[in-house]
């Protein structure tokens, strides 16, 4: 057991916003679940499911789709506080955009950065020359895990101007509103399963907007108790072992289920967030607060970590070496990287 001082002090330095006003700690267990979910999908595919049976291949979208609805949630919902306050001024959206940045790029350079080198030395790595890190930076190209990076920044610019777009109609009729938005975004997936060309920014755009939905409609929503758990389950079912042996199939990561994914996703953190204490206690857990705190550097860095493990470590050694691996030199990017960047002041 870790002396109370250093654990005390670990927390402190991982969850520094416990205690603020507005800060709802669930969300940070919810994001440590989702890298959790990538995390497991990624040693199924590398070979080791877990407790060497329970297979998440090709599940790592799933976690995907709930760190979407999170951001999602968290930017709009900033952005909505600053628009219903009157301070969405000039400074406000300057702020918000060097934030993004300051929160995205540094450490996806590292990432970017790591990869390339793995490449020089042979090992699988989707960088391979100057030039993919380039294409990278300027979100022209995003292979494996960083496919997630232009699409969720273009997000970030697309959103302010949605929500700015419907402001005007969501103060007089948010019902109408919000309305609008979903039946957007629901015609937008559509428009994808009839199999229309469109970029991949917009395919996952509709998951995105279930966290826009969210921010919109969470002082109105009014559900019942259970509906958060009872999706939960539902959503866990679709686990490649549990899918085959209830559905007698494992197929659910396809592009007709995205939808259903992000739906659910932002009904289980209304409810983690306003109602069901088993959620809410899942979204406090300690384990998962902390690994939240460390998602983004878990998720930019797992894999070069999996390909030194699987390359110079005997078979045994290779599944504890990457996750601890994973651990530490996130621990290390969350500390030199990312926090000192989140702790820059802006004046107002």
């Amino acid at each position: 057991m870790l002396p109370l001082l250093p654990l005390l002090t670990l927390l402190k330095h991982l969850l520094p916003h416990d205690g603020r006003p507005g800060h709802q700690p669930e969300l940070d267990g919810f994001r440590g679940l989702a890298v959790a979910i990538v995390l497991l999908a990624h040693s199924s595919n590398a070979g080791y499911p877990l407790f060497g049976v329970v297979d998440f291949h090709h599940y790592g979208s799933v976690g995907v789709y709930l760190f979407f609805v999170l951001s999602a949630y968290l930017i709009d919902r900033q952005i909505i506080n600053a628009l219903e306050q009157g301070n969405a001024n000039f400074q406000f959206w300057i702020r918000f955009a060097v934030r993004r940045f300051l929160r995205i790029y540094p450490l996806y350079l590292v990432a970017l950065l790591l990869n390339w080198a793995l490449s020089t030395r042979g090992l699988p790595s989707p960088i391979h020359s100057a030039s993919d890190v380039l294409r990278h930076l300027a979100l022209l190209e995003g292979r494996q895990v960083f496919w997630t990076i232009p699409v969720e920044f273009l997000y970030y610019i697309l959103s302010p101007l949605v929500l700015a777009l419907l402001w005007p109609l969501y103060r007089r009729r948010p019902n109408l509103a919000i309305a609008v938005l979903a039946t957007a975004l629901a015609s937008l997936w559509y428009l994808r399963l009839q199999h229309v060309a469109m970029p991949i920014f917009l395919r996952f755009l509709p998951v995105l907007g279930c966290g826009t939905l969210l921010a919109l409609t969470q002082r109105r929503l009014r559900l019942p108790g259970g509906i958060g758990l009872a999706l939960l389950a539902l959503v866990l079912t679709t686990v490649p072992t549990f899918a085959g042996l209830i559905y007698g199939t494992s197929s659910f990561h396809g592009h007709r289920f995205t939808l259903a994914y992000g739906i659910a996703w932002a009904l289980i953190l209304y409810q983690a967030l306003n109602h069901e204490i088993a959620l809410s206690a899942l979204g406090r857990w300690l384990p998962l607060r902390l690994l939240g705190a460390l998602s983004f550097s878990v998720y930019l860095l797992h894999k070069p970590v999996l390909a030194l493990a699987q390359h110079y470590l005997p078979e045994p050694w290779a599944l504890p070496a990457f996750l601890g691996g994973t651990l530490a030199i996130s621990l290390l990017t969350y500390t030199f990287v990312e926090r000192p960047l989140v702790q820059i002041k802006f004046r107002p």
